[in-house]
């Protein structure tokens, strides 16, 4: 009994449709969608979300590190 289950699912797993549809999620279910033009926003980051470590002390300075880095990234 257990071989016959085994192979009616090796059988389906095995028949066309199922390897395009394998294929056709494959190919298009990694597609990120594009938006082109007007539509298109433009996703600016300002500050790191609620809970993002960077906010939890925001009493402390910065470092000298963290400063020099904060000017490269303003500077793009």
């Amino acid at each position: 009994m257990g071989t016959l289950v085994t192979r009616s699912v090796l059988r389906l797993l095995d028949s066309p449709a199922v390897i395009g549809l394998l294929a056709f999620g494959s190919f298009f279910g990694l597609m990120v969608p594009v938006e082109i033009g007007e539509t298109a926003e433009l996703k600016v980051l300002s500050d790191p979300g609620p809970g993002h470590p960077e906010r939890l002390c925001p009493q402390e300075p910065l470092t000298d590190l963290e400063r020099r880095l904060q000017r490269e990234l303003q500077l793009r």
